[in-house]
């Protein structure tokens, strides 16, 4: 068992490299009642995933380095999160889940997403 970030309330890793999108996430895991921890790439991804306490990662494309983050989340749900359809198909190939980073309600789908992620695994 791993600490969380703030007693028991869920963690989010964002792993993503523009500065807008990676608050716009924030905001939304905020809002969903998650906390969330920053990071905009793989080499810092790994870092906050050896220290645990995540309990779900959000990435982007990371310009194709996105596969490193999957393979180094291990059992930690991942999802990206992209409007570039060719990275959705390669996802959907590799069956790893998505969001549209330009939807209306980032924060229901990332509500959505580790509900079901819960529901499926031992996050507790």
């Amino acid at each position: 068992m791993t600490e969380r970030l703030e007693g028991n309330t869920p963690t989010v890793l964002i792993v993503e490299d523009e500065q807008m999108m990676a608050f716009v996430l924030t905001h939304s895991c905020d809002s969903a009642g998650m906390a969330s921890v920053i990071v905009d790439s793989p080499e810092k991804a790994r870092e906050a995933l050896e220290k645990g306490g995540i309990d779900m990662v959000i990435l982007d494309g990371l310009e194709g380095r996105w596969p490193e983050v999957v393979e180094m989340a291990g059992e930690v749900p991942v999802v990206l999160c992209t409007v570039t359809s060719s990275l959705r198909s390669e996802a959907k190939e590799k069956g790893i889940p998505f969001i549209d980073k330009t939807g209306d309600d980032l924060r229901v789908n990332i509500k959505k997403f580790l509900s079901s992620s819960r529901d499926n695994s031992d996050l507790q």
